[in-house]
């Protein structure tokens, strides 16, 4: 039987911090590892000697940041699933342009008299 606190140990750092996963999370981290092949996650967790902060490797902005050692607030993990709901909208948008997909104001979901 497989020890569950290797799998643990396994995930990556900011997974294990965010809890809550979902499918979506997974193909956030696909698309961000196009972007930075080294991703082992769609978000991580950097230093400076300022403090820590949660970045998003999708758009490259500072989630949130702390000055704490250790583990980041809780308000953290709550500001990044509000990011990652960004993220899912954001990343659904490109692939339908991607896709051909209507668009908003191209008058492809308009219909049409004859």
């Amino acid at each position: 039987m497989p020890d569950p606190m290797a799998a643990a140990v396994s995930q990556p750092f900011a997974q294990r911090l965010q809890g809550d996963t979902t499918a979506a999370d997974y193909q956030l981290t696909e698309s961000a590892r196009m972007l930075h092949p080294t991703a082992r996650w769609w978000w991580g967790v950097r230093s400076t000697r300022a403090g820590k902060y949660a970045a998003c490797y999708l758009c490259g902005i500072i989630i949130d940041a702390w000055t704490s050692a250790g583990f980041p607030p809780a308000r953290v993990r709550d500001t990044v699933l509000e990011h990652r709901h960004a993220e899912v909208v954001r990343h659904a948008m490109t692939m339908a342009m991607h896709a051909g997909g209507p668009t908003a104001g191209d008058g492809s979901t308009e219909r049409r008299s004859s």
